[in-house]
Formats: C-alpha cells, structure tokens, sequence
C-alpha cells in the first residue's frame, strides 16, 4: 500500500522533551474499510475451497473462515505502515519500537484506529569532521621478557603430555574438558565446547586467560566439573561478549602430565618451522608486533571516538539510560555473586563504582548513536559474504557448524545485533583510516641480546 493511498490515516507527534514525544497513530473507518476489501479480494483470488473454482470462492464465505485472522493482521499492517512512515517524513529514530498490543489497535465506537503512546528518541544529531582526527596511540614496546613468556607457551604447546588415567590433576597439569559458557544477563552459548585444552601452568582456558585455571582443578579427577570464571579477550569473535564475564562449566574428561620440550630441540625447533633458535624468536617478536599493531589500532580506534563524543555533545533518552544501567548493574552484581562475593559486598561495591558505571553505559550510548547516524550518512553496509564470515569465525572457534550458529542466533532474535556489531566496527575502521597519527606512538621492540 502507497502512503498516498492513505489519505484518512494520521501520524501526530506532541514534543515532550529532546528525547521524549506522544505519538498518535489514526487511522479512519473509511482507510480501514478499503483496505479490509482488498484483502478480502486478494485471499479470495487465491484461496482454495472444496465446490468453488480457484479466483471464485465468495468473498463473504472467506470473511467468515478467515475474517478474525485478516482482521488482526491488517490492523497491524496499517499501524506499522503509518508509523514507519510518520517516522521517515519527521526524521525521528526512535530508540526502540512501540510496544503494542492488539487489543490496542481495536477501533473505537466510531470504527477509527487510534493509538497513542509515548517513544523515547535518539537525538538529532548531525556527526561533522568523522574524517578529521589528530591522534597519539600510546607506545608498546616488546621487550625481550615478552619474548621469553611467548617461548615458555610455546613449550607448552609442544609438551608431551601423558595420560594418568583416574589420577587426580597437579599443578601444571593440562586438563581436557568440555565447556559451557553463560554469562550474567542470563545468555549462554548454543552448545558445549567440546575436548578444550585447560593448561593448569599457564592458566589459560581455551587460550584465554583464566587465573582460576591455576588452582581449581587440582585435585579435579575425571568426571568432576569444575566452575571457572575469566574475562573474555578483545578477540573475542561474539563482540557483544567482548570484555565480559564468562562462568564456565568444565567437565574433566582427561588429565595430563606435562613434559616441556628443550627450547633448542631439533624437533621442538622444527615444529615452528624454525632452524635455530635465533630464528625461532624472530618470529615469535613478527607475531608480537603484529599483536602490538593491532592494540594499537584498537586504541586509534577509541582516541577517534573521544575526540567525535567531545564535538557532539546531545541529550541522552532518559529511560534508556537508565535500563541499559540496571541490566549493567545486574550483570556485575551476577558477576560478583558467581565469584563468590557476600551480598552485602556486591552492593558495597556496586554503590563505589557507580558513578564511573553510569559515565560508562552513558558513554557506550552515545559511541553506538553516534557510529550509526555516521553509518547512516556514508550509506556503511554489511554485506551478506561479511555477515557469513563472523558466523564461520564464530562456529571455527566454538567448534560449531556455522548454520546451526546461525540458526541459533537468529532464532533468540541476536542476530540484528551481530549485524550492528559489524556495521559498528566498520564505522570505527574508517574513522581510524582517516586519523592522522603521530609516530611518537608507533610500536618499539627490544633488540635480541
């Protein structure tokens, strides 16, 4: 249906603040009506009904069949037709849909559609100098106890490692376990991480670092699950998870005894494709650097983002903020009751950190507006070849098949948020293509003694 089709329908807008308007949706007996007859006519068109020729099914038999179930449907259709486009031709973004009931579309005694209801709106904000930014990343230097940290990980990886069949685990000891990821607004991932590799030396879980993974599996035998916690890396492919909290479930399925290789082995040093040694930390200070650069990109990143927040200040959606703070503040409090911390502690420290948690949410609020609005100026798109590579990045690192990743993400409703995840991070790697860096911050490494 085309909007000049709807000349009885209405969308009023009554401004209550920056960010709160009252909208009222009408739409007139007369608009109802006519619509209500083309459905008629299209279902009859192609229903089929024993005794009646296809296209020759009487309307007022498919109005008694069908009649509620169009009805719904079709106040549904002209209240979102409208409201999209009431929005487009007033330039309003609204924070997130109506909430609407059918019963509130029902017309009134006069047979007009009328609904009004409050929408909270992201502001009017019109970015400018998104290409111009004068930055300093903070240096990193490589230093050659980096490279020792990296080699000793390595050895790890290299170690012969021996099973000890229903013996309890030791300290340094790797574990083989399947996971099971959830976090503390309640979401978890879609299956078990299965055969994980827990290195009980180096506390890493998966490869991510986990302090617990020093300690409590000790003594952990077969069978036992043990229940870790660690902060999940910048890397991490689900960006919404990036830097959060994940309580993992490890079930023991085997334990090993470790045997570090010699540095200098033949076929220690063979493993990594390496001739000697020398050779071999050459390459390990390449994939440091490269790590480093990455950093360093990331912190490109944030400084643009300071630097667009600090030119574009706007009011912030009241409400908004405020259940993006309480769904914060019940994530940590979750956090800190699953580490373990006595309640009258967690809302001690909830109540220290509360002003750097609000300025936070405040802030994560106006990137995600800003970076869209820009988005939207440049015309950013995630492409479907974009979209595929995240999920097989995704499923590669939690040993899932791809579809059913996908299937999943898309069957909780997640899946437009790993959309504006990507499109997001897009935004972010054009403002910093576009930054002009000084070198004082470019990366340094130690030279090998």
């Amino acid at each position: 249906m085309q909007r000049s089709d709807l000349q009885h329908m209405a969308f009023e807008v009554e401004t209550q603040s920056e960010t709160q308007v009252t909208v009222r949706v009408t739409i007139s007996t007369d608009a109802y009506q006519a619509a209500l007859e083309r459905e008629i006519g299209d279902l009859a068109h192609k229903a089929r009904m024993p005794g009646f020729r296809p296209g020759k099914v009487p309307k007022s038999l498919v109005t008694k069949r069908f009649g509620d179930s169009v009805t719904k449907d079709l106040r549904r259709k002209l209240f979102g037709e409208e409201f999209q486009a009431g929005l487009r031709e007033r330039k309003l973004h609204p924070v997130e849909p109506p909430s609407v009931k059918d019963e509130d579309l029902a017309p009134g005694a006069d047979g007009t559609m009328a609904v009004r209801f409050d929408l909270e709106l992201i502001p009017h904000v019109e970015p400018t100098g998104y290409d111009q930014f004068a930055v300093t990343p903070p240096a990193i230097e490589l230093k050659d106890e980096d490279v020792e940290r990296e080699l000793e990980g390595l050895r790890r990886q290299a170690a012969d490692a021996a099973e000890i069949g229903d013996g309890a685990a030791i300290s340094g000891d790797v574990v083989i376990a399947d996971l099971q990821l959830s976090f503390a607004d309640g979401t978890t991932f879609p299956n078990k991480l299965e055969n994980r590799i827990i290195d009980t030396g180096a506390g890493l879980c998966d490869g991510v670092v986990c302090e617990d993974a020093k300690s409590k599996f000790v003594a952990a035998k077969r069978g036992d699950t043990v229940r870790v916690s660690m902060v999940l890396p910048d890397q991490f492919p689900v960006e919404a998870h990036r830097g959060k909290t994940a309580i993992t479930d490890c079930t023991v399925k085997d334990v090993r005894r470790v045997t570090l290789p010699e540095l200098s082995a033949p076929a220690f040093l063979e493993r990594f494709k390496a001739k000697d040694l020398d050779q071999l930390k050459t390459h390990v200070r390449e994939r440091l650097a490269q790590h480093a650069k990455a950093q360093q990109d990331r912190a490109v990143e944030e400084l643009c983002v300071d630097q667009l927040l600090e030119r574009h200040p706007f009011a912030l959606p009241t409400g908004f903020v405020q259940r993006n703070l309480e769904a914060e503040r019940e994530r940590i409090r979750r956090d800190l009751v699953n580490r373990g911390a006595p309640p009258a502690d967690v809302e001690k420290q909830l109540l220290e950190h509360e002003g750097q948690l609000k300025h936070d949410v405040e802030r994560r609020i106006r990137e995600a507006f800003l970076l869209d609005r820009i988005a939207e100026k440049q015309d950013t798109q995630v492409s479907v070849p974009e979209i595929e590579n995240q999920f097989t990045l995704m499923a590669r690192s939690w040993q899932v098949e791809p579809q059913k990743l996908f299937d999943h993400f898309q069957s909780q409703g997640m899946l437009p948020r790993v959309v504006e995840d990507l499109r997001r991070a897009k935004v972010r790697r054009q403002l910093r293509d576009a930054a002009k860096t000084s070198e004082s911050g470019a990366a340094t490494a130690s030279q090998p003694t």
